[in-house]
């Protein structure tokens, strides 16, 4: 019986030997995705971060005390023309002075995010309430009043350029998620059972 017992100890040396292989390899593979899926999910977080921060700035602009001011300059600027010299994209600007405790600041926000325009009907009327010369409300950053807009408040298109790296942030921290929930149920188990591995001998033995 004795040969039978040394056989069934360098079985269960063996089994433990490649058990605790399987575990390492297991565990490399599962730290090595999840950091590299984590190194993406940084990427897109940094491209989200400033649209992010800039539509939350313009959100709190509807909290910014106002003061009065006057216009200096309405014009719409050109963009990002096409090859042939025509322009696709005009965004509109206006220039702007008002005066917070005794100080005179100048603006050309109408909005912390600027919108642009593919269609003049409708840059012409985003300027249409602003005329050169005409008096106005300014909203200011109480903590910085040299940041001031003339319309305050975000929308939904405001988000929109978060909206692809965000998604895709969170993306990755599901896909992170699901491969841990993966990774625990296919992890390497330890099923060696010497008993029966003494049995089955003692019945080929026999």
């Amino acid at each position: 019986m004795q040969p039978a017992n040394d056989k069934a100890a360098a079985r269960e040396r063996q089994a433990r030997a490649d058990y605790r292989k399987q575990w390492l390899r297991h565990l490399v593979k599962t730290v090595s995705v999840t950091a590299l899926v984590l190194v993406f999910t940084g990427v897109f977080a940094m491209l989200a971060k400033p649209p992010v921060t800039d539509a939350l700035a313009q959100r709190a602009s509807t909290s910014w005390p106002t003061a009065p001011g006057v216009l200096t300059d309405v014009s719409a600027t050109p963009i990002n023309p096409d090859s042939g010299g025509s322009l696709r994209y005009q965004q509109a600007r206006i220039s702007f002075r008002y005066q917070v405790g005794g100080a005179i600041y100048a603006g050309n926000r109408i909005r912390l995010i600027p919108r642009t325009y593919t269609d003049r009907q409708h840059q012409v009327e985003a300027l249409s309430p602003y005329r050169k010369g005409g008096r106005i409300t300014v909203h200011y950053n109480p903590a910085d009043p040299a940041v001031a807009v003339l319309e305050p408040g975000a929308e939904w298109i405001d988000w929109r350029p978060a909206a692809l790296p965000g998604g895709l942030a969170l993306a990755c921290l599901l896909a992170i998620l699901l491969f841990w929930v993966h990774a625990v149920r296919d992890r390497p188990r330890y099923d060696y059972e010497p008993i029966v591995d003494l049995f089955q001998q003692a019945v080929r033995g026999g």
